[in-house]
């Protein structure tokens, strides 16, 4: 099988990349000095498989960019507003399509960027995974937390797909207890 941007399969190496997009607009340590930065930085993406020790401080500039880029688009998802973000990575990180074996033994579609930097990788990867996940069912699977002073993004991979909090048993549960009492309040 070859998973084709705009095929609406979302192969597991795009799937994972989703997680990405989560961990990077999750990763408040970006904005932080940059030595922070970079440790903070070097943690997510050395779970991703890229080269830590070839992320340094002009890649923060780029990875800042990314991260509000992609808070703006998961607190007011919006199928124009992907697409122009998604061409955008593609052409800043002169992505270029190659086709890779994943563990299975099949291949999958996939980027390697033209430019020489780790961000623009990073770019590459997150661009291919939101356009496998736009074709296939727009970007309601991922968002930014419903609860109150949260803030953080989650990626839903319910059956339902209607999930509001990044964690249902934390701020979901402060939520519901905070409208609850909100109510009792109410009728009192």
């Amino acid at each position: 099988m070859i998973s084709v941007i705009g095929s609406g399969v979302l192969t597991p190496r795009s799937d994972r990349f989703l997680d990405l997009v989560v961990g990077l607009v999750n990763c408040a340590g970006v904005d932080e000095a940059d030595e922070r930065a970079l440790a903070d930085v070097r943690a997510l993406l050395g779970d991703y498989d890229y080269d830590r020790s070839e992320v340094n401080t002009l890649d923060l500039a780029t990875l800042r960019f990314m991260r509000a880029q992609l808070h703006d688009l998961l607190a007011a998802p919006e199928f124009t507003a992907a697409a122009r973000l998604i061409s955008q990575f593609l052409e800043r990180s002169d992505a270029r399509p190659v086709l890779v074996t994943n563990a299975e033994g099949q291949a999958e579609l996939s980027m390697t960027s033209g430019n020489t930097s780790m961000s623009d990788a990073v770019m590459a990867d997150i661009a291919v995974a939101l356009a496998a996940l736009v074709s296939r069912s727009g970007l309601t699977r991922l968002g930014i937390c419903g609860a109150p002073a949260c803030g953080k993004a989650f990626y839903d991979r319910s059956q339902a797909g209607n999930r509001r909090y990044c964690d249902p048993q934390t701020c979901g549960n402060r939520a519901n207890v905070a409208a609850y009492r909100r109510r009792q309040k109410s009728t009192r």
